[in-house]
């Protein structure tokens, strides 16, 4: 795929497509999205057009897309957070990043450039964060690093001063058929139904840490597609605040709040909004 197969995710492909042809490309990139968006497929695609052999904006087709596309372009280096989804342990630990720096440091194998990214930067370490930033403050020539968050909150300020920010977007309205729980909670809340009802409801279809986080991503899909397409219930003001109440849910749930207390907590915040 190329960044022209995510225009789905708003106006970030179109904008990096123009900085490649521009030749303005950045030593460091945040791209932020939901739990359910392909940022690695993402990042892959900006690679594809920055390194492409044969045409300007990325063929997908050529040795040197389908080798990114393969992971094995010998100068993508892309590290993940490892541990147990499930349990929220995921993380970036600081002999990673080290490991990561050292391979930052040689000379391209292949190209001019070596490319970085970075799934789940959410789950780097502060120390890791900290350790990183030294390559954001001094960038080796020619590198482009990519990283990849769902809440760039969860990131340092100096690492994110130091990076351009991208938010990838959801796709379509129609989307939100996926996100029924979402909507329909929303709804509740704003028709003023029992809290109670709400509770339980929550209670039987959210079982653990992970599913709440993918029941934010869901919701603020949601928002997010009324915002952007309108919608004749909700202000965008009110819009606006309820997305900004799911981020902070989302952040307390990443502080190891109890999820439950947390969903509550938005569930009541949204009837009052």
């Amino acid at each position: 795929m190329t960044l022209k197969d995510y225009n789905k995710y708003g106006a970030a492909s179109n904008q990096l497509q123009k900085a490649v042809l521009a030749g303005k490309i950045s030593h460091g990139y945040i791209f932020e999205g939901d739990y359910t968006l392909d940022k690695v497929g993402f990042a892959k695609a900006f690679a594809k057009a920055i390194l492409c052999e044969s045409e300007e904006g990325g063929c997908g087709k050529c040795p040197v897309c389908l080798q990114i596309d393969a992971e094995s372009f010998p100068d993508l280096h892309i590290i993940r957070a490892d541990g147990e989804a499930g349990k929220g342990n995921l993380s970036i630990k600081d002999e990673a990043i080290v490991t990561l720096q050292s391979k930052m440091k040689l000379k391209p194998a292949v190209s001019d450039r070596n490319i970085v990214i970075i799934q789940g930067a959410d789950g780097m370490t502060v120390r890791a964060q900290n350790r990183f930033l030294k390559s954001l403050e001094e960038p080796v020539a020619g590198t482009v690093v990519m990283i990849l968050s769902e809440n760039a909150e969860n990131l340092l300020p100096t690492i994110n001063s130091r990076c351009v920010k991208f938010r990838l977007l959801s796709e379509r309205a129609e989307d939100c058929e996926a996100y029924g729980l979402p909507g329909e909670i929303a709804e509740m809340a704003f028709d003023k139904k029992f809290f109670f009802d709400i509770k339980n409801k929550l209670d039987g279809e959210i079982k653990d840490k992970e599913a709440a986080l993918k029941f934010l991503d869901g919701a603020e899909k949601v928002f997010g597609i009324f915002l952007r397409e309108g919608n004749s219930k909700f202000s965008d003001k009110k819009l606006i605040n309820c997305i900004n109440m799911i981020e902070a849910a989302r952040n307390d749930i990443r502080r190891n709040v109890g999820f439950k207390y947390v969903l509550r907590n938005l569930v009541l915040s949204l009837e009052e909004a």
